[in-house]
C-alpha cells in the first residue's frame, strides 16, 4: 500500500487549550495562518466541528480562502468529543458554543471574528449569533 501524506503549508502547527466549560473543560485548538506566523492576527475564526469530526482535524488543515490572510483559527471540540469533557448531547452545544465565543472575544479584543461550521457544528454557531 501507498500512503500519499498531506502536504499542509497554509498553518503553522496548531496548539491546544482548554478553557472552563460546566464544571470541565471544553478543548480549543488554534493554529494561524501563514500570513500570521510573525504577526498577530487582525482577525479571528471560530470553528465548530460537524459531528464525524475532531477540531485537531481542522486546526491542521485550515486553508481555503484563510492562506494570505493574517487570521488565527479556534477550532472547538465539541462537550464529549476530543479533550473536552462531560456528554456528547445537543442541549450542551449552544452553551459551550457562547463559552468559546465569549473567551475569544476576550481575546479578539474588537478584532473581527468569523463564524465557521460544517453539519453539528451549525447549531453551535447559530448560538454565537
Amino acid at each position: 500500500m501507498s500512503c500519499f501524506p498531506a502536504k499542509n503549508t497554509s498553518t503553522a502547527p496548531p496548539s491546544g487549550g482548554a478553557i472552563d466549560f460546566d464544571g470541565g473543560k471544553l478543548e480549543i485548538l488554534t493554529a494561524r495562518s501563514l500570513a500570521a506566523i510573525n504577526r498577530e492576527p487582525e482577525a479571528y475564526v471560530l470553528r465548530f466541528c460537524g459531528n464525524a469530526e475532531r477540531a485537531e482535524w481542522n486546526a491542521c488543515r485550515f486553508s481555503g480562502g484563510w492562506t494570505d490572510k493574517p487570521v488565527e483559527m479556534w477550532s472547538v471540540n465539541h462537550p464529549g468529543f476530543g479533550g473536552s469533557s462531560g456528554s456528547a448531547r445537543l442541549d450542551r452545544l449552544g452553551p459551550a458554543a457562547l463559552s468559546a465565543y465569549d473567551e475569544l472575544a476576550k481575546q479578539a479584543a474588537g478584532k473581527p471574528i468569523y463564524l465557521s461550521a460544517t453539519s453539528l457544528g451549525t447549531t453551535m454557531g447559530a448560538a454565537c449569533r
